[in-house]
């Protein structure tokens, strides 16, 4: 089974105040971390629950579309990967 959690490392925060939000894409026990290249201020991704919540600004329905996107590719790799019957490592999987 595949899962897919966003989260933001606060520790990286830019001269913006926006943090990098990052992918742990975890299966067969196993999980990995992505970079999804998107930023958003610790405080935004707080006050709208992880990108949960109604939005109030156009700049969090686009991040939230492509994080949507990314773990949809994420997903389809996997499954294109399960049908062909590939074993990989988490770390191919990354790589790919």
């Amino acid at each position: 089974m595949l899962k897919t959690i966003f989260y933001i490392k606060s520790s990286k925060v830019k001269l913006t105040l926006e943090c990098p939000i990052y992918a742990r894409v975890t299966f067969n026990g196993k999980s990995i971390t992505l970079s999804t290249g998107k930023y958003i201020t610790q405080e935004r991704w707080n006050f709208t629950d992880k990108l949960r919540r109604i939005f109030k600004q156009d700049k969090e329905r686009a991040l939230k579309e492509a994080l949507d996107l990314f773990a949809l590719k994420i997903e389809k790799l996997y499954n294109q990967l399960e049908r062909e019957g590939e074993i990989v490592t988490v770390q191919e999987f990354k790589s790919l």
